[in-house]
Order: structure tokens, then sequence, then C-alpha cells
């Protein structure tokens, strides 16, 4: 079988400790998880281990604190490590040239790594980085 991973040095701790967060709300309950929000730490993918019915919910419980969380919604598949390793990456480059994706009254969809092709995600990544150097953002 034929690796289509692209991270050559391994997968973070964060990044599995990310997955194993994201899964453990499918694994244990199945479809009733399947809509719902959980906080992971940007830091290290650690959890609060509460499922979530809104995004909101699940920024407003982070007490003021939700810049350092990227909210995850649970969809009918396990997180891979890789997805995870992408997701992190993602969202904290985001944050680091100066995005907020934690209004909690913004119900517009997220642009989300997850479930898109890895192109799509590394040309959302170069563009971040473009927009930073031209002062977009």
């Amino acid at each position: 079988m034929i690796s289509t991973c692209s991270h050559s040095f391994g997968h973070t701790d964060a990044a599995k400790k990310c997955a194993e967060n994201i899964n453990m709300h499918y694994q244990a309950i199945g479809w009733d998880a399947v809509g719902k929000f959980c906080a992971i730490a940007l830091q290290d993918g650690s959890s609060d281990h509460v499922l979530y019915d809104t995004r909101k919910d699940a920024i407003l419980h982070q007490h003021h604190n939700e810049q350092w969380y990227c909210f995850v919604k649970i969809i009918p598949e396990l997180m891979g490590i890789c997805d995870a390793q992408i997701f992190l990456d993602f969202h904290r480059k985001a944050y680091d040239n100066g995005f907020r994706l934690v209004d909690p009254d913004d119900n517009r969809a997220l642009i989300s790594p997850r479930g898109r092709a890895r192109e799509t995600v590394n040309l959302q990544m170069r563009m971040l980085d473009i927009a930073k150097r031209i002062g977009r953002i």
C-alpha cells in the first residue's frame, strides 16, 4: 500500500491526541455525535471531552480562552492522525496570520481542511501566507 501522507517527519503528539479526542466521541455514541462539536487545544491536541450541541456552545464554554482552540464538527468518519496534523497545522497557521475563527455568532460555514483534497488544503495554506505578506490580514 502506498502512503499518501506528506508528513515525512512524522506526526506530532498533538495530532495523535487530537485524532483520539475527536474519534472518541464518534466511537462512544456513533450517529448521536454527528453534527455536534468538540473543542481541541491548538497547543497540544487536548480536549475537555465535552460534546457540544453547537459551535457557539463550544466557543462560549472556553471562558474567554477560545483563541487557543479549534472547534471540530463531528462527521460520520474517524479522523486519521495525518488528517489531524493537517487540521491543527491549518488552524495554527490561520491564527498565526491573524484570522480569528471563534466568533460565536458567526454562523457561516468554516473553511476546514477536513474532508478536502490535500491539494485544496495546501492551496488554502499558501493563500494565508500570501495574504499576510501583502497586508490583507
